[in-house]
């Protein structure tokens, strides 16, 4: 009888390749910002620190402990934009252009991969999925440097403005929060400026808003309806957009330290601008430390929500929020099906989303209370910063620069779990064994809820 031969790849599922692969490019990352021409004293960054700085850049969330522009040459500042750029694609998306462009043959395997990276249905048509990220991608922060450029060139000089018109277009697009502006300002300095404000805006939502949306509007003729996931995309992004900025708008109006100062239009442009930085860019044209506590209430529960599906944004997704609020309706309505738009959402969908949150706000909970532990700091800096690393947001309200070293590992874990995604980083964790389809029917009982 003849030995039955296994796969020795067979437990590189593409949960794990893809956990992997963002594990691989931040021990990378941080072996570059430790080196001594990384930083302005030559000394590199401590290992903790150049962990953090990396893990960070690679899930794109913005969280830092030290100053970007004083802090890091030239070459360190690069590393961190590389970082961001192949963070915000994906490895997996990299590497599959790369061989497209090379003409070599993409496998099932890589197939498989891909779409588990980009939380795809299915590997038909993956491949021309993965090429139109990577145009949408470029093309995209390539008209935001051009935008930015006006601006920043008229201020800093032309090469200093191109480079810092492209570093902030790949930052803005890819929902990183990332600075040059230098001290911690972030773009406070232009809070009354229309164009970066309106540039960054509108990179930040193209990036928030995913490569699906994207393509539904490129390849819209008219001739047949959007597909019911953009619909539920655009319609929970302008509400949440509305909402947010009509509520910054009542709680700040009057704050001294945020829109006080401001007329009319400013204080318009800054509580839209933001209401969607914090579902997962990270930029602020507000200083989010002199904001009132309902304020500080908002933006947790914007950076757990997050952007969308197939974007460079973290959170618990758009699409997802949509989906508990159409099983909460159902549940009040005594409706048994789940409907959004005229078409009924499935029920793995409605089980793959209440897990998502049920996970989500387990890894929060854990680390918020491990983080209460080993820091010396109030509830609400902690849980701000918390749920800013997991919804890969990078805003903060100054717990940043007091993490402690297992403070530090904590958030650099909460940022990979929310980069890579709850259900992605867990099923990596567990034995594949395939769908299971129980053989006993067991007997229905109705259990007491609520």
């Amino acid at each position: 009888m003849c030995p039955i031969k296994r796969d020795s790849h067979a437990w590189l599922t593409p949960q794990r390749i893809i956990l992997l692969s963002f594990v691989g490019l931040i021990a990378l990352g941080s072996l570059l910002l430790r080196l001594p021409l990384a930083t302005s004293d030559h000394l590199g960054l401590t290992p903790i620190d150049s962990l953090f700085i990396s893990t960070s850049s690679v899930c794109v969330t913005g969280l830092s402990m030290i100053d970007l522009k004083n802090d890091l040459t030239l070459f360190g500042q690069l590393v961190v934009l590389v970082l961001i750029q192949l963070g915000g694609l994906g490895l997996m998306t990299v590497s599959t252009v790369i061989m497209v462009l090379l003409g070599w043959k993409v496998n099932f395997r890589s197939r498989l991969m891909m779409q588990e990276a980009l939380n795809q249905n299915d590997t038909g048509g993956i491949v021309r999925v993965v090429l139109r990220v990577a145009k949408f991608t470029f093309a995209i922060e390539a008209i935001g440097a051009v935008l930015l450029s006006f601006r920043f060139c008229a201020q800093f000089g032309f090469w200093r403005g191109i480079y810092l018109s492209i570093f902030h277009s790949i930052s803005a697009f890819n929902n990183a929060g990332f600075d040059l502006m230098g001290n911690f300002s972030s773009m406070t300095t232009y809070a009354t400026d229309p164009l970066v404000n309106v540039t960054i805006i509108v990179l930040i939502v193209f990036g928030g808003i995913g490569i699906a949306v994207l393509t539904d509007f490129w390849d819209w003729h008219g001739k047949k309806p959007y597909a019911a996931h953009t619909k539920i995309v655009i319609v929970t992004t302008i509400g949440l957009i509305v909402f947010g900025t009509l509520a910054i708008l009542m709680f700040e109006w009057n704050n001294p330290l945020t829109l006080g100062p401001l007329n009319f239009f400013e204080k318009f442009v800054a509580a839209l601008f933001q209401s969607i930085s914090p579902r997962t860019a990270g930029f602020n044209t507000l200083d989010t430390v002199g904001m009132h506590a309902a304020t500080i209430l908002l933006l947790i529960i914007f950076m757990f929500i997050g952007a969308s599906p197939m974007s460079t944004a973290g959170g618990v997704k758009t699409t997802t929020f949509a989906i508990m609020l159409a099983v909460l309706r159902a549940s009040l309505k005594n409706e048994e099906d789940i409907v959004l738009f005229g078409r009924l959402i499935p029920r793995n969908i409605v089980q793959r989303a209440m897990s998502i949150v049920f996970l989500s706000m387990l890894w929060i909970m854990s680390a918020f209370v491990f983080l209460s532990m080993t820091e010396n700091m109030s509830f609400i800096e902690l849980l701000f910063e918390t749920v800013s690393a997991f919804g890969t947001v990078g805003l903060s309200i100054g717990a940043t620069m007091k993490l402690t070293f297992l403070g530090k590992v904590i958030i650099i874990l909460t940022m990979l779990f929310g980069r890579v995604g709850p259900l992605t980083f867990a099923v990596a964790f567990m034995v594949n064994k395939g769908i299971r389809r129980s053989k006993i029917n067991y007997p229905e009982e109705k259990i007491l809820v609520g």
